[in-house]
């Protein structure tokens, strides 16, 4: 914004501090790497506050047994499944160890695929979970399958 400001203040003839071309390329390489930076910050802010919002939720449950919530796949890696759930669009990780089958991310990253059943966990499947453990300081939430 500053140097398209700049730039139509110096062709008005209303400012002589026009950018300079080398100057473009690389505050254009530093402003898109400071908006990177903002933007995890922002989004682990986001999952730091969701965290404490679930741990309230469950700690006003009650109960013994972990709530079950019904969710989506949103998200894959070698790991597990990152699964959406509640209205409130809760989120975390589905250990792959924690299936009932050995897991492995199929080579296109698009798919868990149990070695022994051949059942594909997919983006946007839905799947029922409960929570296993919450550390909302670091915005950190672990599921295990709903029973």
């Amino acid at each position: 914004d500053l140097v398209a400001h700049r730039a139509l203040l110096s062709g008005l003839g209303l400012d002589d501090v026009a950018p300079r071309a080398g100057e473009l390329e690389d505050t254009g390489i530093e402003s898109s790497a400071r908006e990177r930076e903002a933007m995890k910050i922002e989004r682990s802010a986001d999952d730091v506050c969701l965290a404490f919002l679930l741990e309230a939720a469950i700690g006003q449950a009650g109960g013994d047994d972990p709530p079950v919530f019904e969710g989506e796949i949103v998200g894959l890696i070698a790991k597990g499944a990152f699964v959406r759930f509640a209205e409130e669009g809760f989120e975390g990780l589905l250990p792959a160890r924690r299936l009932r089958d050995w897991y492995e991310l199929n080579e296109e990253g698009t798919a868990l695929i149990g070695q022994d059943s051949g059942r594909a966990l997919r983006i946007g499947d839905p799947i029922a979970v409960a929570v296993e453990r919450v550390d909302a300081p670091r915005g950190r939430v672990d599921l295990l399958p709903a029973a």
